[in-house]
């Protein structure tokens, strides 16, 4: 079985899907194989998913800025990615391009509970598929950012299901800090790719939240982060210092390539007993 990840340039130098994948297809598939698809242009992408659709290739994880471009191009798409209009993962059946999205779900499948109310700051496609997919358990969802454009956009494009009233945009000056159970990080504030880079210095050591801020939350409430590089980031260290639960990104990013992987073979993976461990476990093993 060959699988990959569609990413842009140079996503085989930022992104550690290969070191997740190593560990899950040594232990179910020896004979599969993943491989990294850096694209620059719009072709590439059809080319690729035309191979998916002959079966050359299984299937693909995709990251930006390809999400949406892959959602309109499939045939067939799960209702997560047409209420928000972002895919993460394609598959074939029957010689139809399936356009999935599993960042939400393997956002959830983290938690040990299901909060009633969850504040997400960042508005893009991480951020608005975590909301729709809460939104369907019943969370209440509030998300913000600082853009206002994001906001616009994710107003007219997710019009259809914030009818439901469970999900409201709002600017960060807003909202009531105290009236949340659970805060996830879903913007780059605070990643660092494990390469030297311009976002690495953009990005890395801030938090959505300026910490003088965190004495706002109740104590106790789950700080949850989207990013997984580094395994603390700055918003997990300031929750951690108010009292505050916590879980990694890491977690997210293994449970979606598991799901991608029970969509690829029909097969489920378990889920690492303490993610700490795992994530060194990673980081030890030999970029390809």
């Amino acid at each position: 079985m060959q699988i990959g990840l569609i990413g842009g340039e140079n996503i085989e130098k930022y992104s550690i899907a290969d070191r997740i994948w190593s560990i899950i297809l040594s232990q179910h598939d020896t004979n599969s194989r993943f491989s990294y698809y850096p694209t620059v242009e719009r072709s590439e992408v059809y080319s690729l998913l035309e191979k998916v659709r002959s079966s050359e290739i299984k299937g693909f994880n995709v990251a930006l800025p390809w999400k949406s471009v892959v959602a309109e191009y499939c045939d067939t798409a799960t209702p997560v990615v047409k209420m928000t209009g972002f895919a993460n993962v394609v598959y074939s059946k029957n010689d139809k391009l399936i356009a999935d999205n599993t960042d939400g779900l393997g956002f959830i499948a983290g938690l040990k509970e299901i909060p009633k109310s969850t504040l997400i700051y960042g508005a893009g496609g991480a951020g608005v598929v975590l909301a729709y997919e809460l939104s369907c358990l019943g969370t209440s969802v509030t998300i913000v950012d600082v853009d206002n454009e994001k906001i616009r956009y994710f107003n007219e494009r997710c019009a259809k299901w914030l009818n439901a009233g469970l999900v409201i945009a709002k600017e960060p000056d807003s909202i009531d800090p105290s009236s949340f159970e659970m805060v996830v990080n879903a913007t780059p504030l605070g990643k660092k790719n494990h390469v030297p880079s311009e976002s690495s210095v953009l990005y890395f050591d801030q938090s959505p939240i300026p910490s003088g801020h965190l004495s706002a939350f109740k104590k106790g409430t789950l700080f949850a982060e989207m990013n997984y590089y580094p395994f603390k980031t700055k918003f997990i260290e300031d929750a951690e210092s108010h009292g505050m639960g916590v879980q990694f990104g890491i977690a997210m990013l293994f449970h979606q390539a598991a799901m991608t992987y029970e969509l690829y073979s029909g097969k489920k993976t378990e889920a690492p007993i303490n993610f700490n461990t795992f994530y060194l476990d990673i980081f030890s093993l030999n970029k390809n």
